[in-house]
């Protein structure tokens, strides 16, 4: 159910009409609509008739007029399958604005906007222009629409649920194109118009799908406009309709991406009425009646919502297609779109081909516009949900030990299980093992190249070890003998993380991947290799269980994996740069990260909360640890300090001083007794919790 919200000339019946005549049959686009009543379909073909052989302009819209379009796919056998259905509705914009209008057509916008699956509000693009080269806001056409118009527009957008889509329209886009980008149109929409702004900042953090959409129905020099506001037709020029389709995409991915995300947050349990839930996902949307009869076929009740998410992941139509599209995979699944269409034989596999060709459509529409996106994820709608741990008595740590050894930067430490010893790695191609209580070396293992990464095995008896040479070596910690070798990544390792068990290790390089790797007599077996990163891969994290792993990189965005089955469950992308370090809690409840901007960032990742920012430092963050108790994470920095904060308040408990280099390797012993640090010093100190 799409409502339109736009004034008098402002383009909407235009719009339609040039949506059904581009739509009306299936071309290079992927699909048509149709209109289930023959009546209005001709009417709609009447009406783009006038807008190309007509001296004047089809007449305005009088009465209010539901229009129920279907939106269908044809296979390369011509077999028909409408998949999804829409009601535009379209009315005399006088009737938004006007005091005076004719009382006898009346429309309950009040009613009617909350009831909406999408708001399409109508910018005229016309009134834009003016308002752009009205510097002074003199005009009084101008002053009109900045006072009146649009601020009755967005008092009704402000009474949207919070997942509906609200997408902004600019009509007429032809006019504004060759003088002005679209971040030029929005920035000034945001500086004088106060409502405008409002909407867009309290949707915005709350998570809404928001858009804002250049849209030309009669295409680049057709009409030109006249200072009345009409438009005069130019001679021999034929219409080609600009990005008419883009809010039609953009409402049915939007909403079915809000779908998805109601699943997860039901799963969650933060919504107090599960059934009223229920009812509010399947009410009134073709397209969520189709996933319905589906989730049916699986011999599942859909009253019970929770039987319904632990179906989820076996929503064929859904994933990895439109998962991975919302985490920046589009470029893996789409395909080409010839042999998708062979594929399309049932309603399902024409869903799921509408579907991708939408995602194309969007991507594009994306790339050319990429401003265009205002809105974010729909994420809850509760408060942000605190983190549950005991808070930390510490109050002071002491510097009891530094090591001294390395010639060159620590790149990671840890302690072995009995936190009787740590061991350190170093790019120096060392990786040394210390005994805790003298600070005494105890031994030495030499590795080829420098960039050395190690894991010890639980059991103390294996180190697993990666280098500047790409190489993963699996050695006897006891007699310092390689046993297995092997290479997997076409560039530098700069993550590396071993199962307790030592059966299990995690990589994620410069090469953009991650890769999953399960150790047996022969050696490693690659399990899994996860696609998504379009920058290197800098930091990993696992949770305690090996069921979800985090990384995070270059590309500014945390990537959440299920680990048995190599799927990219969702993001985080919150981060105004690069991810260095990120740690799960010992639950695996709280994800913690951090890079470039100085911010350490706590999540609740199930649900894509934040649940803290914690700032302090003054450089950029390099390495985190939580303590196996969750009551004390551990930040180091460029800045050359490490801060410890209470994980349950987010609050500053001490700042470390001490290192001359940058803290690149942070670990606690399983005792939450001591905290190791190492530094592009080369040193490694040890700090005693008190």
């Amino acid at each position: 159910n799409i409502l339109t919200l736009g004034t008098s000339g402002s383009g909407k019946t235009i719009f339609l009409a040039s949506l059904f005549k581009q739509l009306s049959t299936q071309g290079e686009k992927g699909f048509f609509v149709e209109v289930a009543d023959s009546h209005k379909s001709r009417e709609l073909n009447t009406i783009y008739t006038q807008i190309i052989t007509g001296e004047k302009w089809p007449a305005g819209t009088r009465n209010v007029t539901n229009w129920t379009f279907n939106c269908c796919v044809k296979n390369s056998e011509l077999d028909n399958y409408p998949v999804c259905q829409f009601t535009y509705i379209d009315y005399a914009g006088g009737l938004l604005t006007d005091v005076d209008d004719d009382e006898d057509i009346t429309f309950d916008f009040q009613e009617e906007v909350p009831k909406a699956d999408a708001i399409l509000v109508i910018i005229d693009g016309f009134k834009a222009y003016k308002f752009m080269e009205d510097k002074t806001l003199s005009n009084r056409d101008v002053l009109i629409w900045l006072q009146n118009d649009m601020p009755n527009i967005m008092q009704l957008v402000d009474k949207c649920k919070k997942d509906t889509p609200v997408h902004f329209i600019i009509s007429k886009w032809d006019l504004l194109a060759n003088r002005y980008k679209l971040s030029d149109i929005l920035n000034r929409l945001q500086d004088k118009v106060k409502e405008f702004k409002d909407v867009v900042v309290s949707r915005k953090n709350a998570g809404c799908p928001l858009r804002i959409i250049p849209v030309s129905s009669i295409g680049q020099e057709f009409a030109t406009p006249q200072d009345d506001g009409s438009m005069r037709k130019n001679p021999d020029v034929i219409p080609i309709p600009f990005q008419v389709e883009i809010p039609l995409i953009c409402v049915m991915i939007d909403k079915v991406k809000a779908y998805i995300n109601s699943l997860e947050i039901n799963k969650q349990e933060v919504y107090p009425s599960v059934q009223a839930k229920t009812n509010l996902l399947f009410s009134g949307n073709v397209l969520m009646d189709r996933v319905k009869t589906y989730v049916q076929s699986l011999g599942v009740d859909t009253d019970n919502i929770q039987a319904l998410i632990q179906t989820k992941t076996n929503f064929a139509l859904f994933d990895p297609l439109i998962q991975s599209f919302f985490n920046k995979e589009a470029a893996i699944i789409l395909g080409d779109k010839e042999e998708r269409l062979k594929e399309v034989k049932n309603d399902e596999t024409a869903l799921n081909y509408l579907v991708s060709i939408f995602l194309e459509h969007l991507q594009k529409f994306e790339k050319e516009f990429p401003e265009a996106n205002l809105g974010g994820e729909i994420i809850s709608s509760s408060p942000k949900p605190p983190v549950k741990y005991a808070r930390t008595t510490l109050s002071s740590a002491t510097l009891t030990q530094t090591l001294i050894g390395h010639q060159k930067v620590v790149r990671s430490l840890c302690f072995t299980s009995d936190s009787q010893a740590i061991f350190s790695a170093s790019h120096d191609k060392s990786i040394r093992f210390w005994q805790l209580a003298s600070g005494k070396l105890q031994g030495t293992i030499n590795e080829t190249s420098g960039f050395v990464l190690a894991n010890l095995s639980k059991d103390n008896q294996l180190l697993f070890t990666t280098s500047e040479d790409k190489i993963i070596k699996i050695w006897d910690a006891n007699t310092g003998k390689c046993l297995h070798k092997w290479k997997g990544h076409s560039d530098l390792i700069n993550a590396f993380i071993v199962s307790p068990d030592g059966r299990m290790f995690i990589t994620g390089s410069r090469d953009k991947t991650v890769k999953l790797w399960q150790f047996g007599t022969d050696g490693g077996q690659l399990i899994h290799t996860l696609n998504g990163h379009r920058s290197f891969v800098y930091a990993l994290a696992v949770s305690s269980d090996w069921r979800i792993a985090a990384s995070g990189g270059g590309d500014k965005t945390v990537f959440l994996w299920e680990l048995d089955k190599g799927k990219l469950l969702h993001t985080l992308d919150k981060h105004l740069g690069f991810i260095r370090a990120l740690a799960f809690s010992s639950d695996g409840n709280i994800l913690v990260s951090g890079g470039f901007g100085k911010t350490v960032y706590v999540w609740d990742w199930k649900v894509r909360n934040l649940c803290y920012e914690l700032e302090g430092h003054t450089e950029a963050i390099i390495s985190l640890a939580i303590s196996s108790d969750n009551r004390i994470l551990a930040s180091g920095s460029e800045d050359c300090t490490i801060k410890l904060w209470d994980l349950s308040t987010g609050n500053l408990v001490t700042t470390l001083p001490g290192h001359r280099g940058r803290v690149t390797t942070l670990a606690f012993s399983l005792d939450n007794q001591i905290l190791a640090s190492g530094s592009e010093d080369n040193t490694i100190k040890i700090w005693k919790i008190v």
